[in-house]
Protein backbone atom coordinates (compact mmCIF):
# COMPACT_ATOMS: atom_id res chain seq x y z
CA UNK A 1 0.00 0.00 0.00
CA UNK A 2 0.77 3.86 -0.33
CA UNK A 3 -0.13 7.36 -0.72
CA UNK A 4 -0.56 8.65 -3.87
CA UNK A 5 -1.29 12.01 -3.85
CA UNK A 6 -3.13 14.67 -1.00
CA UNK A 7 -5.17 17.87 -1.56
CA UNK A 8 -6.91 19.41 1.66
CA UNK A 9 -9.55 17.24 1.16
CA UNK A 10 -8.69 14.46 -0.47
CA UNK A 11 -6.12 11.37 -0.07
CA UNK A 12 -5.49 8.97 -2.54
CA UNK A 13 -3.97 5.41 -1.90
CA UNK A 14 -2.55 2.44 -4.17
CA UNK A 15 -1.90 -0.72 -3.83
CA UNK A 16 -0.68 -4.29 -5.47
CA UNK A 17 -2.85 -6.93 -5.97
CA UNK A 18 -3.39 -9.24 -3.66
CA UNK A 19 -3.45 -13.29 -4.16
CA UNK A 20 -5.66 -15.57 -2.41
CA UNK A 21 -5.81 -19.50 -2.97
CA UNK A 22 -9.85 -18.93 -3.19
CA UNK A 23 -9.73 -15.87 -5.13
CA UNK A 24 -9.66 -12.06 -4.06
CA UNK A 25 -13.30 -10.87 -3.77
CA UNK A 26 -12.68 -7.41 -2.88
CA UNK A 27 -10.76 -4.38 -1.11
CA UNK A 28 -12.12 -3.23 2.29
CA UNK A 29 -11.19 0.51 2.68
CA UNK A 30 -10.47 2.16 6.62
CA UNK A 31 -10.48 5.96 7.91
CA UNK A 32 -9.45 6.08 11.46
CA UNK A 33 -10.78 2.74 11.60
CA UNK A 34 -14.11 2.79 10.39
CA UNK A 35 -15.09 1.34 6.91
CA UNK A 36 -16.25 3.64 3.78
CA UNK A 37 -15.82 1.69 1.25
CA UNK A 38 -15.44 -1.93 -0.42
CA UNK A 39 -14.04 -1.82 -3.89
CA UNK A 40 -12.35 -4.15 -6.33
CA UNK A 41 -10.03 -1.43 -8.06
CA UNK A 42 -6.31 -1.14 -6.71
CA UNK A 43 -6.43 2.21 -6.10
CA UNK A 44 -8.92 4.82 -4.05
CA UNK A 45 -9.21 8.63 -3.38
CA UNK A 46 -10.97 9.43 0.34
CA UNK A 47 -12.63 12.82 -0.03
CA UNK A 48 -14.43 15.42 1.81
CA UNK A 49 -11.82 15.45 4.35
CA UNK A 50 -10.62 18.37 6.64
CA UNK A 51 -6.83 20.30 5.48
CA UNK A 52 -4.34 20.44 8.03
CA UNK A 53 -5.37 17.18 9.60
CA UNK A 54 -4.17 13.85 10.21
CA UNK A 55 -6.05 10.49 9.00
CA UNK A 56 -4.97 7.06 9.68
CA UNK A 57 -6.11 5.15 6.69
CA UNK A 58 -6.16 1.29 6.40
CA UNK A 59 -6.79 -1.55 3.55
CA UNK A 60 -7.64 -5.20 4.03
CA UNK A 61 -8.47 -7.76 1.13
CA UNK A 62 -11.58 -10.18 1.73
CA UNK A 63 -11.63 -13.78 -0.42
CA UNK A 64 -14.63 -15.53 -1.39
CA UNK A 65 -14.66 -17.17 1.66
CA UNK A 66 -15.11 -14.39 3.50
CA UNK A 67 -11.63 -14.29 4.91
CA UNK A 68 -9.84 -10.83 5.43
CA UNK A 69 -5.96 -10.18 5.43
CA UNK A 70 -4.54 -8.47 8.28
CA UNK A 71 -5.30 -4.96 8.52
CA UNK A 72 -2.63 -3.61 10.46
CA UNK A 73 -0.22 -4.35 7.84
CA UNK A 74 -1.37 -2.33 4.96
CA UNK A 75 -1.99 1.19 7.95
CA UNK A 76 -0.49 4.42 7.33
CA UNK A 77 -1.25 7.86 8.70
CA UNK A 78 -1.04 11.01 6.69
CA UNK A 79 -1.71 14.54 6.92
CA UNK A 80 -3.70 16.66 4.28
CA UNK A 81 -2.49 19.88 2.60
CA UNK A 82 -2.16 23.09 4.84
CA UNK A 83 -5.42 24.99 4.71
CA UNK A 84 -5.27 28.01 2.66
CA UNK A 85 -4.70 31.41 4.18
CA UNK A 86 -6.64 34.41 5.15
CA UNK A 87 -6.04 37.55 4.60
CA UNK A 88 -8.77 38.97 6.69
CA UNK A 89 -10.88 37.67 9.84
CA UNK A 90 -13.93 35.73 8.26
CA UNK A 91 -17.40 35.24 10.30
CA UNK A 92 -16.94 32.14 12.71
CA UNK A 93 -18.75 29.25 10.83
CA UNK A 94 -21.67 27.69 12.60
CA UNK A 95 -20.96 24.74 14.04
CA UNK A 96 -21.15 21.31 12.21
CA UNK A 97 -22.44 17.49 13.57
CA UNK A 98 -19.78 15.42 13.31
CA UNK A 99 -19.01 13.74 9.71
CA UNK A 100 -21.08 10.48 9.71
CA UNK A 101 -19.06 8.35 7.33
CA UNK A 102 -21.09 7.04 4.37
CA UNK A 103 -22.06 3.55 4.20
CA UNK A 104 -21.46 2.12 1.07
CA UNK A 105 -24.49 1.46 -0.81
CA UNK A 106 -25.57 -2.35 -1.02
CA UNK A 107 -25.32 -3.57 -4.56
CA UNK A 108 -28.71 -3.19 -7.03
CA UNK A 109 -31.18 -5.64 -5.21
CA UNK A 110 -34.93 -5.78 -3.88
CA UNK A 111 -36.43 -6.90 -0.32
CA UNK A 112 -39.40 -6.32 1.60
CA UNK A 113 -36.92 -5.72 4.30
CA UNK A 114 -33.66 -4.88 4.85
CA UNK A 115 -30.92 -5.45 7.70
CA UNK A 116 -27.64 -3.28 8.71
CA UNK A 117 -25.61 -2.65 11.28
CA UNK A 118 -26.91 0.11 12.29
CA UNK A 119 -30.92 -0.06 12.20
CA UNK A 120 -33.50 2.11 11.72
CA UNK A 121 -37.26 2.61 11.48
CA UNK A 122 -37.31 -1.31 10.56
CA UNK A 123 -39.95 -1.16 8.06
CA UNK A 124 -41.76 -3.60 5.60
CA UNK A 125 -42.22 -2.92 1.88
CA UNK A 126 -45.72 -4.75 0.35
CA UNK A 127 -43.34 -4.90 -2.81
CA UNK A 128 -39.33 -5.40 -2.81
CA UNK A 129 -37.47 -2.71 -3.16
CA UNK A 130 -34.01 -1.10 -3.01
CA UNK A 131 -32.24 -0.46 0.36
CA UNK A 132 -32.82 3.08 2.35
CA UNK A 133 -30.49 2.80 5.04
CA UNK A 134 -33.53 4.69 7.72
CA UNK A 135 -35.86 1.60 7.09
CA UNK A 136 -33.61 -0.83 7.98
CA UNK A 137 -33.61 -3.19 10.82
CA UNK A 138 -30.90 -4.19 13.12
CA UNK A 139 -31.20 -7.67 13.87
CA UNK A 140 -32.96 -10.55 12.45
CA UNK A 141 -35.14 -10.61 15.21
CA UNK A 142 -36.58 -7.33 14.51
CA UNK A 143 -36.74 -8.16 10.33
CA UNK A 144 -38.59 -11.48 11.02
CA UNK A 145 -41.46 -9.54 13.35
CA UNK A 146 -41.52 -7.43 10.37
CA UNK A 147 -41.65 -9.59 7.80
CA UNK A 148 -44.90 -11.37 6.75
CA UNK A 149 -44.87 -15.18 5.29
CA UNK A 150 -43.11 -15.10 1.77
CA UNK A 151 -40.76 -12.24 2.18
CA UNK A 152 -37.13 -12.01 1.30
CA UNK A 153 -34.98 -10.02 3.68
CA UNK A 154 -31.63 -9.05 2.38
CA UNK A 155 -28.50 -8.43 4.70
CA UNK A 156 -26.12 -5.57 4.11
CA UNK A 157 -22.39 -5.99 4.37
CA UNK A 158 -20.61 -5.48 7.89
CA UNK A 159 -20.01 -7.19 11.36
CA UNK A 160 -23.34 -8.11 13.91
CA UNK A 161 -23.44 -9.77 16.67
CA UNK A 162 -24.99 -12.71 18.08
CA UNK A 163 -28.24 -13.78 17.14
CA UNK A 164 -31.75 -15.19 17.98
CA UNK A 165 -34.70 -15.95 16.40
CA UNK A 166 -37.59 -17.02 18.46
CA UNK A 167 -39.79 -19.90 17.96
CA UNK A 168 -42.36 -18.64 14.82
CA UNK A 169 -43.59 -20.42 11.09
CA UNK A 170 -43.38 -17.49 8.38
CA UNK A 171 -41.58 -18.53 5.39
CA UNK A 172 -39.10 -16.12 4.94
CA UNK A 173 -35.66 -15.98 2.89
CA UNK A 174 -33.02 -14.02 4.81
CA UNK A 175 -29.83 -13.30 2.62
CA UNK A 176 -26.68 -11.22 2.16
CA UNK A 177 -26.98 -8.77 -0.49
CA UNK A 178 -23.25 -8.24 -1.71
CA UNK A 179 -21.35 -8.23 -2.57
CA UNK A 180 -19.18 -8.91 0.86
CA UNK A 181 -20.22 -11.91 3.62
CA UNK A 182 -21.96 -10.73 6.42
CA UNK A 183 -20.46 -11.34 9.79
CA UNK A 184 -22.74 -12.85 12.45
CA UNK A 185 -22.00 -14.15 15.77
CA UNK A 186 -23.42 -16.94 17.19
CA UNK A 187 -26.68 -18.15 15.55
CA UNK A 188 -29.66 -19.32 17.52
CA UNK A 189 -32.75 -20.01 16.11
CA UNK A 190 -35.83 -21.51 17.29
CA UNK A 191 -37.76 -20.42 13.76
CA UNK A 192 -39.37 -22.62 11.28
CA UNK A 193 -39.64 -22.80 7.65
CA UNK A 194 -36.64 -19.99 7.39
CA UNK A 195 -34.13 -19.84 4.55
CA UNK A 196 -30.57 -18.20 5.20
CA UNK A 197 -27.59 -17.61 2.72
CA UNK A 198 -24.81 -16.32 2.26
CA UNK A 199 -23.18 -15.34 5.66
CA UNK A 200 -20.23 -15.68 8.20
CA UNK A 201 -21.48 -17.06 11.60
CA UNK A 202 -18.51 -16.80 14.27
CA UNK A 203 -17.96 -18.53 17.75
CA UNK A 204 -17.00 -14.86 18.61
CA UNK A 205 -18.97 -15.30 22.74
CA UNK A 206 -21.26 -17.12 24.74
CA UNK A 207 -24.77 -16.61 23.89
CA UNK A 208 -27.67 -17.89 24.98
CA UNK A 209 -31.25 -17.97 22.96
CA UNK A 210 -34.21 -19.81 22.42
CA UNK A 211 -33.11 -23.31 22.07
CA UNK A 212 -32.80 -25.42 24.73
CA UNK A 213 -29.09 -25.92 25.94
CA UNK A 214 -27.90 -23.58 23.40
CA UNK A 215 -24.97 -21.91 24.69
CA UNK A 216 -22.26 -24.35 23.37
CA UNK A 217 -22.48 -24.69 19.62
CA UNK A 218 -21.81 -21.68 16.64
CA UNK A 219 -24.79 -22.42 14.82
CA UNK A 220 -27.84 -24.48 16.91
CA UNK A 221 -30.96 -24.20 14.37
CA UNK A 222 -33.75 -25.87 16.71
CA UNK A 223 -36.49 -25.11 14.55
CA UNK A 224 -38.09 -27.13 11.96
CA UNK A 225 -37.12 -27.00 8.05
CA UNK A 226 -34.22 -24.74 8.66
CA UNK A 227 -32.09 -24.36 5.63
CA UNK A 228 -29.12 -22.53 5.65
CA UNK A 229 -26.95 -22.28 2.01
CA UNK A 230 -23.43 -20.82 1.43
CA UNK A 231 -22.86 -20.31 5.06
CA UNK A 232 -19.80 -20.11 6.52
CA UNK A 233 -19.71 -21.92 10.05
CA UNK A 234 -16.27 -20.99 12.19
CA UNK A 235 -15.37 -21.69 15.01
CA UNK A 236 -12.42 -19.47 15.22
CA UNK A 237 -10.44 -22.57 17.03
CA UNK A 238 -11.77 -21.23 20.18
CA UNK A 239 -12.29 -24.96 21.62
CA UNK A 240 -15.37 -24.51 23.93
CA UNK A 241 -18.26 -24.80 21.16
CA UNK A 242 -18.83 -27.49 18.64
CA UNK A 243 -20.26 -26.42 15.29
CA UNK A 244 -23.38 -27.34 14.97
CA UNK A 245 -25.70 -28.54 17.16
CA UNK A 246 -29.20 -29.51 18.38
CA UNK A 247 -31.11 -29.31 14.79
CA UNK A 248 -35.09 -29.30 14.40
CA UNK A 249 -36.60 -32.07 12.02
CA UNK A 250 -36.03 -31.22 8.44
CA UNK A 251 -32.77 -29.19 8.89
CA UNK A 252 -30.65 -28.56 5.49
CA UNK A 253 -27.49 -27.16 4.90
CA UNK A 254 -26.15 -26.84 1.80
CA UNK A 255 -22.61 -25.94 -0.02
CA UNK A 256 -21.62 -24.76 3.63
CA UNK A 257 -18.47 -24.67 5.22
CA UNK A 258 -17.63 -25.53 8.75
CA UNK A 259 -13.85 -25.05 10.07
CA UNK A 260 -11.71 -23.77 12.51
CA UNK A 261 -13.42 -26.01 15.30
CA UNK A 262 -10.95 -27.16 18.21
CA UNK A 263 -11.64 -29.97 20.47
CA UNK A 264 -15.61 -30.23 20.18
CA UNK A 265 -17.01 -31.63 16.68
CA UNK A 266 -18.21 -30.15 13.64
CA UNK A 267 -21.52 -31.49 13.95
CA UNK A 268 -23.40 -33.46 16.66
CA UNK A 269 -27.30 -33.60 16.56
CA UNK A 270 -29.86 -35.81 14.92
CA UNK A 271 -33.08 -35.28 13.75
CA UNK A 272 -35.75 -37.00 10.86
CA UNK A 273 -35.49 -35.92 6.93
CA UNK A 274 -31.98 -33.95 7.01
CA UNK A 275 -30.18 -33.14 4.28
CA UNK A 276 -26.49 -32.07 4.22
CA UNK A 277 -25.08 -31.80 0.97
CA UNK A 278 -21.94 -30.64 -1.05
CA UNK A 279 -20.67 -29.11 2.20
CA UNK A 280 -16.99 -29.05 3.00
CA UNK A 281 -15.60 -29.71 6.47
CA UNK A 282 -12.09 -29.13 7.13
CA UNK A 283 -9.80 -27.15 9.59
CA UNK A 284 -11.60 -28.93 12.23
CA UNK A 285 -8.84 -30.51 14.99
CA UNK A 286 -8.01 -32.55 18.44
CA UNK A 287 -5.56 -31.34 20.47
CA UNK A 288 -5.70 -33.34 23.49
CA UNK A 289 -5.76 -37.02 23.53
CA UNK A 290 -8.58 -37.40 26.15
CA UNK A 291 -11.45 -35.60 23.85
CA UNK A 292 -13.01 -37.71 21.19
CA UNK A 293 -14.61 -35.66 18.43
CA UNK A 294 -15.54 -35.62 14.58
CA UNK A 295 -16.40 -33.73 12.16
CA UNK A 296 -19.84 -35.13 12.23
CA UNK A 297 -21.62 -37.14 14.81
CA UNK A 298 -25.06 -38.30 14.29
CA UNK A 299 -26.99 -39.92 16.82
CA UNK A 300 -30.28 -40.05 14.67
CA UNK A 301 -32.97 -38.81 11.78
CA UNK A 302 -35.11 -41.20 9.95
CA UNK A 303 -35.21 -40.80 5.76
CA UNK A 304 -31.86 -38.37 5.98
CA UNK A 305 -29.44 -37.89 2.76
CA UNK A 306 -25.47 -37.11 3.10
CA UNK A 307 -24.61 -36.43 -0.42
CA UNK A 308 -21.02 -34.48 -1.88
CA UNK A 309 -19.57 -33.34 1.34
CA UNK A 310 -15.67 -33.57 1.23
CA UNK A 311 -14.15 -34.68 4.15
CA UNK A 312 -10.66 -33.49 4.84
CA UNK A 313 -8.05 -34.11 7.83
CA UNK A 314 -10.89 -34.97 10.42
CA UNK A 315 -10.07 -35.65 13.97
CA UNK A 316 -10.56 -39.08 15.21
CA UNK A 317 -13.24 -40.08 12.58
CA UNK A 318 -15.36 -37.89 9.63
CA UNK A 319 -18.63 -39.25 10.12
CA UNK A 320 -20.04 -41.20 12.71
CA UNK A 321 -23.30 -42.85 13.16
CA UNK A 322 -24.66 -44.33 16.23
CA UNK A 323 -27.65 -43.90 18.29
CA UNK A 324 -25.16 -43.87 21.95
CA UNK A 325 -27.40 -42.08 23.56
CA UNK A 326 -30.05 -44.01 23.72
CA UNK A 327 -33.69 -43.75 21.16
CA UNK A 328 -34.63 -45.92 18.76
CA UNK A 329 -32.50 -47.14 15.37
CA UNK A 330 -33.11 -44.69 12.46
CA UNK A 331 -33.79 -45.89 9.11
CA UNK A 332 -33.46 -45.27 5.80
CA UNK A 333 -30.42 -43.22 5.55
CA UNK A 334 -28.67 -41.88 2.41
CA UNK A 335 -24.85 -41.55 1.86
CA UNK A 336 -23.55 -40.78 -1.78
CA UNK A 337 -21.01 -39.20 -3.72
CA UNK A 338 -19.14 -38.29 -0.47
CA UNK A 339 -15.52 -38.12 -0.06
CA UNK A 340 -13.69 -39.39 3.32
CA UNK A 341 -9.78 -38.30 3.59
CA UNK A 342 -7.57 -39.85 6.48
CA UNK A 343 -8.71 -38.87 10.05
CA UNK A 344 -5.76 -37.01 12.04
CA UNK A 345 -5.49 -37.81 15.75
CA UNK A 346 -4.44 -35.23 18.43
CA UNK A 347 -0.65 -35.02 17.26
CA UNK A 348 -1.82 -34.28 13.47
CA UNK A 349 -0.45 -37.59 12.60
CA UNK A 350 -2.39 -40.11 10.12
CA UNK A 351 -5.08 -41.58 12.81
CA UNK A 352 -5.93 -45.43 12.62
CA UNK A 353 -9.67 -45.11 13.00
CA UNK A 354 -12.25 -45.25 10.46
CA UNK A 355 -13.39 -42.35 8.36
CA UNK A 356 -17.06 -43.42 8.22
CA UNK A 357 -18.01 -45.23 11.20
CA UNK A 358 -22.08 -46.80 11.69
CA UNK A 359 -21.54 -47.59 15.10
CA UNK A 360 -24.12 -49.72 17.27
CA UNK A 361 -25.93 -47.79 19.28
CA UNK A 362 -26.54 -47.69 22.64
CA UNK A 363 -27.53 -51.96 23.74
CA UNK A 364 -26.88 -52.93 20.29
CA UNK A 365 -30.42 -51.54 19.08
CA UNK A 366 -29.18 -50.00 16.12
CA UNK A 367 -30.13 -51.24 12.83
CA UNK A 368 -28.83 -50.34 8.72
CA UNK A 369 -32.34 -51.02 7.48
CA UNK A 370 -33.30 -48.97 4.24
CA UNK A 371 -29.63 -47.51 4.53
CA UNK A 372 -27.66 -47.11 0.86
CA UNK A 373 -23.96 -46.30 0.79
CA UNK A 374 -23.29 -45.83 -2.73
CA UNK A 375 -20.41 -43.90 -4.90
CA UNK A 376 -18.41 -42.58 -2.24
CA UNK A 377 -14.61 -42.10 -1.98
CA UNK A 378 -12.70 -44.35 1.10
CA UNK A 379 -9.23 -43.15 1.13
CA UNK A 380 -9.08 -45.46 4.07
CA UNK A 381 -11.45 -48.08 5.13
CA UNK A 382 -15.03 -47.26 6.64
CA UNK A 383 -16.33 -49.33 9.60
CA UNK A 384 -19.37 -51.07 9.73
CA UNK A 385 -19.83 -52.63 13.13
CA UNK A 386 -22.37 -55.49 14.22
CA UNK A 387 -25.92 -54.69 14.93
CA UNK A 388 -28.57 -57.01 16.20
CA UNK A 389 -27.77 -60.43 14.93
CA UNK A 390 -30.12 -61.32 11.84
CA UNK A 391 -32.41 -58.09 13.18
CA UNK A 392 -30.65 -56.45 9.67
CA UNK A 393 -29.01 -59.00 7.60
CA UNK A 394 -28.54 -58.20 3.78
CA UNK A 395 -30.91 -54.90 4.81
CA UNK A 396 -28.21 -52.17 3.82
CA UNK A 397 -27.06 -51.71 0.34
CA UNK A 398 -23.03 -50.83 -0.29
CA UNK A 399 -22.31 -50.44 -4.16
CA UNK A 400 -20.13 -48.69 -6.26
CA UNK A 401 -17.94 -46.93 -3.82
CA UNK A 402 -13.84 -47.00 -4.31
CA UNK A 403 -11.14 -47.40 -2.13
CA UNK A 404 -12.01 -48.94 1.87
CA UNK A 405 -14.60 -51.01 2.61
CA UNK A 406 -15.20 -52.90 5.87
CA UNK A 407 -17.50 -56.54 4.91
CA UNK A 408 -20.15 -57.18 7.41
CA UNK A 409 -23.08 -59.96 6.77
CA UNK A 410 -25.69 -56.45 7.43
CA UNK A 411 -24.68 -55.14 3.52
CA UNK A 412 -25.46 -56.21 0.15
CA UNK A 413 -22.09 -55.58 -1.74
CA UNK A 414 -22.27 -54.72 -5.55
CA UNK A 415 -19.79 -52.81 -8.24
CA UNK A 416 -16.99 -51.78 -5.35
CA UNK A 417 -13.57 -51.31 -6.34
CA UNK A 418 -10.57 -51.50 -4.41
CA UNK A 419 -11.02 -53.74 -1.51
CA UNK A 420 -14.19 -56.13 -1.92
CA UNK A 421 -16.47 -58.33 -0.41
CA UNK A 422 -17.02 -60.51 -3.53
CA UNK A 423 -20.05 -58.73 -4.32
CA UNK A 424 -21.77 -59.10 -7.80
CA UNK A 425 -19.32 -56.89 -10.27
CA UNK A 426 -16.77 -55.50 -7.79
CA UNK A 427 -13.16 -55.13 -8.84
CA UNK A 428 -10.77 -55.97 -6.36
CA UNK A 429 -7.00 -53.60 -6.76
CA UNK A 430 -4.20 -54.46 -4.89
CA UNK A 431 -2.83 -51.72 -2.96
CA UNK A 432 -6.08 -49.84 -2.58
CA UNK A 433 -6.11 -47.82 0.59
CA UNK A 434 -3.69 -45.27 1.28
CA UNK A 435 -1.66 -45.72 4.54
CA UNK A 436 0.21 -43.52 6.91
CA UNK A 437 3.64 -44.38 5.44
CA UNK A 438 2.44 -44.00 1.91
CA UNK A 439 -0.69 -41.38 1.38
CA UNK A 440 -0.34 -41.70 -2.10
CA UNK A 441 -0.23 -44.98 -3.10
CA UNK A 442 -3.79 -46.15 -3.76
CA UNK A 443 -3.74 -46.13 -7.97
CA UNK A 444 -6.37 -43.78 -8.41
CA UNK A 445 -6.73 -40.44 -7.96
CA UNK A 446 -4.71 -37.19 -8.57
CA UNK A 447 -3.29 -36.18 -5.97
CA UNK A 448 -4.49 -37.64 -2.51
CA UNK A 449 -2.06 -35.59 -0.26
CA UNK A 450 -3.88 -32.47 -0.85
CA UNK A 451 -7.09 -33.11 -1.37
CA UNK A 452 -7.78 -34.26 -4.84
CA UNK A 453 -9.65 -37.35 -5.21
CA UNK A 454 -10.90 -37.39 -8.73
CA UNK A 455 -9.64 -40.09 -11.42
CA UNK A 456 -6.55 -40.26 -12.68
CA UNK A 457 -6.97 -41.64 -16.41
CA UNK A 458 -6.80 -44.67 -17.29
CA UNK A 459 -8.31 -45.74 -13.17
CA UNK A 460 -9.78 -49.00 -12.34
CA UNK A 461 -13.12 -47.68 -11.10
CA UNK A 462 -13.86 -45.82 -14.79
CA UNK A 463 -17.28 -47.76 -16.14
CA UNK A 464 -17.18 -50.02 -13.35
CA UNK A 465 -19.89 -48.78 -11.08
CA UNK A 466 -23.52 -50.64 -11.68
CA UNK A 467 -25.45 -49.62 -15.01
CA UNK A 468 -28.45 -49.73 -13.44
CA UNK A 469 -28.21 -48.05 -9.96
CA UNK A 470 -26.15 -44.76 -9.82
CA UNK A 471 -26.73 -41.34 -8.83
CA UNK A 472 -27.47 -38.98 -11.97
CA UNK A 473 -25.03 -36.33 -10.35
CA UNK A 474 -21.58 -36.92 -8.65
CA UNK A 475 -19.47 -34.96 -6.12
CA UNK A 476 -18.63 -31.73 -8.76
CA UNK A 477 -22.85 -31.78 -9.75
CA UNK A 478 -21.84 -33.05 -13.02
CA UNK A 479 -24.15 -35.56 -14.90
CA UNK A 480 -23.25 -39.55 -14.56
CA UNK A 481 -22.24 -41.47 -16.32
CA UNK A 482 -19.77 -39.76 -18.82
CA UNK A 483 -19.87 -42.63 -21.40
CA UNK A 484 -21.03 -46.33 -20.37
CA UNK A 485 -21.23 -47.40 -17.62
CA UNK A 486 -20.77 -44.94 -14.44
CA UNK A 487 -17.85 -44.38 -12.55
CA UNK A 488 -16.86 -45.92 -9.21
CA UNK A 489 -16.50 -43.19 -6.36
CA UNK A 490 -17.50 -39.83 -5.83
CA UNK A 491 -16.16 -38.42 -9.16
CA UNK A 492 -17.37 -39.16 -12.58
CA UNK A 493 -14.20 -38.85 -14.96
CA UNK A 494 -15.01 -37.04 -18.28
Amino acid sequence: MAFAGKTRTTVGLVWRASVDDVGVAGYRLYRNGMRVATVRALRFTYTGLRCATRYTFALEAVDGAGNASNRAEATGSITTAACARVSAPQPKPKPKAPAVPKRPAPPAGAANVWIDPDGGSCTRRAAPGGYVNARACRSLQAAYIAARPGDTINITDGTYGSQGLAAGSKKLLFRASGPGRPSFGQIISAASNIVVRGILIQDRDNFNGPCGDPDNAVLYPCGANQTFENVIVDGLNAGDDHGIRGVGDGFVLRSSVVRNIRDQKGFESGADDMVIEYNLWHRISVTNSSVHNECMYVNGGNRSVYRGNRFIGCPTMALFFTNWNGGPAYDDVLIENNVFGHTLDDNGSWHPSCALLVGWGFNDQNTVKGWIVRYNTFETSPCTTSTPAGGDTASGRWYGNLGGIDCAPEWVYRYNVGETCGGTGEVKVANAVNSRSNPNIAPFYLDAPRGNFRLRAGAAPINRGDRTLFPRRDADRRLRPAKGAPDAGAYERF
